[in-house]
């Protein structure tokens, strides 16, 4: 082909060129605008939302900022077998004097709810402490849900955890070939227990305020995970 045409071709070719990527530039913009809106548009799940109800659940921070001119009394409420409290599996599984402490503790399963009916004689704020055995179990953390009047009253109160005691398994320290010592098993230690209510992620810093209005109340412990031995709830002074 002689040198003319062929620059001629060449010319016609990036003129067509020209022309075609003129043409789809909008569209290019377009896709990119609409992608851009479905994914500013799109339903993000919000970690506050409770799973079993649906229920948007209050931050603690807006809990405590709700009734920050509530007081402190100074007295304990007590929650224990005596108040007989209602189970939602048949009827409490009662134990005696167990493991040393005297007195009625209660057996609850993985799944199993357990639920006061007590009243509150002076509004205000107070801690709530469980006192408690470790039953046997996978080894995992014991969680449980817990409800004022039917409600979870703040996000952290959703999952509480409560703790297990660990100990260094029994037997002379071992070392590797290098001389490293190599890491003692941990076995699982149970003994009763006094522990607040934390919040699990440690964000609060402090053991958690609960709120009670003066008269009738409902307290239900939701099992979530792990069997518990529970001797009784405290709500206590700050």
């Amino acid at each position: 082909m002689p040198k003319r045409k062929y620059e001629l071709y060449g010319a016609v070719n990036r003129v067509i060129a020209f022309i075609l990527l003129a043409a789809l530039m909008p569209y290019q913009w377009a896709s990119a605008d609409s992608r851009i809106s479905a994914a500013v548009s799109m339903d993000i799940p919000n970690i506050a939302v409770e799973e079993r109800s649906g229920s948007i659940l209050l931050p603690y921070a807006d809990y405590l900022e709700k009734y920050k001119e509530s007081g402190a009394p100074d007295t304990s409420i007590l929650l224990d077998m005596e108040l007989n409290p209602t189970v939602s599996e048949g009827e409490p599984n009662v134990l005696e004097n167990y493991e040393g402490r005297s007195g009625s503790s209660v057996f609850l399963t993985e799944k199993e709810d357990i639920t006061w009916r007590f009243k509150v004689e002076q509004e205000g704020f107070y801690l709530l402490k469980f006192a408690y055995y470790p039953a046997p179990g996978t080894g995992g953390a014991i969680e449980r849900r817990l409800l004022l009047d039917g409600a979870v009253p703040f996000q952290e109160a959703d999952v509480l955890s409560l703790d297990r005691i660990w100990k260094n398994q029994e037997g002379s320290i071992q070392y590797d070939i290098q001389g490293n010592q190599i890491m003692i098993p941990q076995v699982e230690a149970p003994a009763w227990r006094e522990q607040y209510a934390e919040d699990p992620t440690g964000f609060a810093g402090a053991p958690l305020r609960f709120f009670l209005s003066a008269g009738e109340h409902t307290l239900t412990l939701a099992g979530i995970h792990e069997p518990l031995i529970l001797r009784s709830l405290s709500f206590c002074p700050l």
